[in-house]
């Protein structure tokens, strides 16, 4: 495949404005490169100069305030490239106007996004996030702040009960953020109406001082992403205007009654945090965007590097430490692709098969990059330890997605519990639906070359087909049975690679990366995806091939035909 071609079709969108981003870092070296020898305050300041420069040369015009999808593809392409640079500046811009301007975007009215997104996008304010609490952490329906309203006021006062309940790990609170969106348990005349989202100003100006009944404290220094000014939040009976209230969902009229759009709480609660799905999704790509990195400098250093007269990157176990994570890099991306361009797509609804798709990618990419990076290091030897040679600082920056926007055994559990009633449930009808309709079929035996999408596919569900009833009683089982089933196929997932949850997810992914989704490149695309699939399979079947040997027709070492395979260019970069 042509590089050039094959880096704009990996690219998805915007692959022009990429390249004039990097331009710019080229253009501009004082201001962008790399820094890796900053304290905490110097690399605030830093982050905050490189902002106000990618605002000056007008980066964010019409990318925030336009609903227009092609606008806001732009401003998700200005933040995956300037990751490559800056984890902590991509992060930081992305809770301002991904998280605070989504907030405003999915949960408020038109008059109130007309009012609050013109300025996030002229940064005349600049917002935070406020969601996880100290005392919650990924609980987040246990979080105690509450937003009372009082008619005779008509304002809503927002007040932190307990230490507990303070607002934690909120980035850009402790410095520079103005205004903060600030989730909390609506009560109206003494009844608890559900999580509600709230526009809260906790600062008078932008690096200035905390508003009256606000209390703000640094979380301090950390061993990566220093540039992010993480903060904690309380609040002490803070009024605010009724009008402050992100009133799409539900809304409290000036005499104190309350309606809703939704039916229920549970549905309140679903949608409120929709913001973090679009999180979830950018968070693939950071993971996969350092997994590029990651690779692109240590194959290039074994090539390079003469180990007892030959080449390290001839050695064939030095391949198979680095090659794989060039696979799960390229299957990772022609899955996250079209799940971003759906994401936006108008009017859309984030469904409950879309948010399970999201958190189980975004566990599985973010834990596979941690492991990609750690490779790379060692690969690396000492000259991996040099913070020049950037995958150690990549390594201990990028290590906080794993936890970032929900951590990732809670991720994985949500997508574990949705195969796992699945299964349940086509057990007891004696039908199964959905992505494991295949079991209704009889088992096919295997056929093909290992790089076919069929075979690779057939190789999956027989896995499916041989985990689902070891883990999933044929009987009848309590809702607590169930739950602790949850947990046992999806806790070991970290250290036991051939997990069923791994293979459901990565059903998923197959049945993604093998739709056609650019009709203009058609050809390529299926090129594409046809080696996204062999991909997948390398280091899905290849590095850990005793998955497999159970299979009778294909237990004669199917390493060999993967060996072979190996050795492609379309795989060895």
């Amino acid at each position: 495949m042509e590089v050039l071609r094959l880096s704009e079709y990996l690219a998805g969108h915007h692959y022009e404005h990429r390249n004039e981003v990097f331009a710019l870092f080229e253009r501009e070296p004082e201001l962008f490169r790399p820094r890796h020898d900053l304290g905490m305050r110097e690399s605030r300041e830093l982050l905050m100069r490189r902002w106000e420069r990618l605002h000056e040369l007008g980066y964010f015009k019409n990318t925030i305030t336009s609903s227009k999808p092609e606008n806001r593809l732009r401003r998700m392409a200005l933040s995956e490239t300037c990751e490559y640079l800056d984890h902590s500046l991509a992060v930081k811009m992305g809770v301002n106007y991904g998280l605070f301007g989504g907030a405003v975007y999915g949960l408020g009215t038109e008059e109130q996004k007309d009012y609050w997104l013109p300025k996030v996008e002229r940064r005349e304010i600049i917002g935070c996030y406020g969601l996880s609490e100290l005392g919650a952490g990924s609980n987040v329906r246990g979080i105690r702040t509450t937003a009372t309203y009082d008619p005779s006021s008509r304002s809503f006062v927002l007040h932190t009960p307990t230490d507990g309940a303070q607002k934690y790990w909120i980035g850009g609170a402790a410095e520079s953020a103005t205004h903060c969106s600030v989730f909390a348990y609506l009560i109206v005349d003494g009844k608890r109406r559900g999580i509600h989202g709230f526009v809260v100003q906790i600062r008078d100006s932008i690096e200035g001082s905390p508003v009256h009944g606000v209390t703000i404290a640094d979380c301090g220094d950390k061993w990566g992403l220093n540039g992010v000014d993480n903060g904690r939040i309380w609040f002490d009976r803070v009024k605010i205007p009724r009008t402050n209230m992100l009133m799409k969902l539900g809304q409290v009229s000036e005499n104190g009654e309350y309606t809703s759009i939704v039916k229920s709480e549970n549905e309140l609660f679903g949608r409120t945090l929709a913001p973090l799905t679009a999180g979830r999704v950018s968070i693939i790509f950071s993971a996969l965007n350092e997994m590029k990195v990651g690779t692109s400098i240590a194959i290039p250093y074994a090539k390079s590097r003469q180990v007892f007269g030959k080449e390290l990157m001839s050695v064939q176990t030095h391949r198979h430490r680095l090659l794989p994570y060039v696979c799960s890099a390229l299957v990772i991306n022609v899955v996250a692709n079209p799940l971003k361009l759906q994401l936006l797509e108008p009017g859309q609804v984030v469904t409950k098969n879309f948010h399970v798709l999201s958190a189980g990618l975004k566990a599985l990419s973010t834990w596979e990059m941690e492991r990609c990076l750690q490779e790379c290091r060692e690969a690396c030897g000492g000259q991996g330890m040099l913070s020049e040679n950037r995958v150690g600082p990549l390594l201990s920056e990028f290590n906080v997605t794993t936890t970032f926007e929900g951590d990732n055994h809670v991720m994985i559990q949500q997508a574990s519990k949705v195969v796992v009633n699945m299964y349940a449930q086509g057990l007891k009808q004696g039908v199964f639906g959905g992505d494991l309709d295949f079991l209704n079929r009889e088992e096919l035996p295997l056929r093909g070359e290992p790089n076919e999408m069929s075979f690779i596919v057939e190789l999956m569900r027989r896995r499916v087909r041989g985990l689902l009833p070891a883990l999933v009683p044929t009987s009848g089982t309590s809702e607590a049975a169930e739950k602790e089933l949850v947990l046992f196929v999806s806790v070991p997932l970290k250290t036991q690679p051939a997990c069923f949850c791994r293979i459901s997810v990565s059903r998923v992914r197959h049945q993604y990366a093998f739709h056609e989704r650019n009709e203009a490149s058609a050809a390529f695309s299926r090129r594409s995806h046809a080696v996204a699939a062999f991909c997948l399979a390398l280091p899905g079947i290849w590095t850990r091939v005793l998955m497999f040997t159970s299979d009778d027709d294909y237990s004669s070492n199917p390493a060999n035909a993967y060996r072979k395979r190996l050795e492609l260019p379309s795989v060895t970069c």
